[in-house]
This record gives structure tokens, sequence and C-alpha cells, in this order.
């Protein structure tokens, strides 16, 4: 209870001031009025004319509502997805249709003469050997059976 009577009417008053006062915070009274209203109306408005803007403004939608389409839109049924079996047979089929154009190739050519040398920057074949040499006196040979010798360079 405070020390002395207030009236009703002022203790109000009292409460309406303090929160009048505390509003702004921090800012200062004149900062609070000018950031949230303007001599020209409210200055932070959104502004534009789209739809959504008239509408937040309350004024009438000018643009027609959505409705339904007429008739079935949706697509028919989903076709089946074929099965495993139903794959291979159908590369069963293919595999016995198919008649190739032209011959295949004769695997057992006679060979009528050795292979030439052949020889292009550092390396040379002769026979099915491949030779490089090293640039240490040495070359490397590469057999046609893979595997691999080092050998003095001939000179």
């Amino acid at each position: 209870m405070p020390c002395f009577p207030l009236p009703s009417l002022s203790r109000s008053r009292g409460w309406l001031l303090g929160l009048a006062l505390l509003l702004p915070g921090c800012s200062g009274f004149g900062t609070f009025l000018g950031d949230t209203y303007g001599f020209h109306g409210d200055e932070h408005l959104p502004i534009g004319d789209a739809e959504n803007v008239r509408r937040v403004e309350g004024q009438p939608a000018t643009e027609a509502p959505l409705t339904t389409e007429p008739g079935n839109v949706w697509p028919g049924p989903v076709p089946t997805e074929p099965t495993l079996s139903d794959l291979e047979r159908a590369q069963d089929q293919e595999i016995k249709q198919y008649r190739p154009s032209t011959p295949p190739p004769s695997t057992t050519a006679p060979r009528t003469s050795p292979p030439a040398p052949i020889s292009g920057g550092n390396t040379s074949e002769t026979g099915g050997n491949i030779v490089i040499p090293n640039g240490d006196g040495t070359s490397t040979v590469i057999m046609p059976d893979g595997s691999v010798r080092t050998i003095p360079t001939p000179k």
C-alpha cells in the first residue's frame, strides 16, 4: 500500500504514462515515432500492385478463382513392368532370330612370312619381341609370352 492515497483515475493514467515511456525502449521516443509512422502515411507498407498485395491492403481480388477442369484429367493405369523371366524370354527370342550377314572370319589363317621389324622412336619390334633401349648400354626385351629380360644393347 502506498503511504498516501491516490485516486484510481490517476493510478490508471500513471500506468498508461509508464507504458508509453517504456514503449520506445533505449532508442528514444523520437526515433520510435520516426520508425513507426511518417508524415506521408505509413512508409513501411509494401510497395506493389500484385494480387497478394491488394489482398493484404483489403482490396477485392480481381483474378478469377481456380476451378476444376472438366472430365477425367488423370492418365490411364500404369502399365505392368516386365518380370525377369519376361526379359530373359525376349532376349532368347532375339538371339534365336539373329542371323549374321557375313560369315565369321577364319581363325586359322596361315602366316606366310615372319613379321617385319617395326621401329618407332626408341622401341623396335623384331619377331614378336619388343626391344626398348634404356640409354645406359642395356636394353629391355619384352617377349611374346610377357616375360621381360635386360640384355646388353647390340652395337
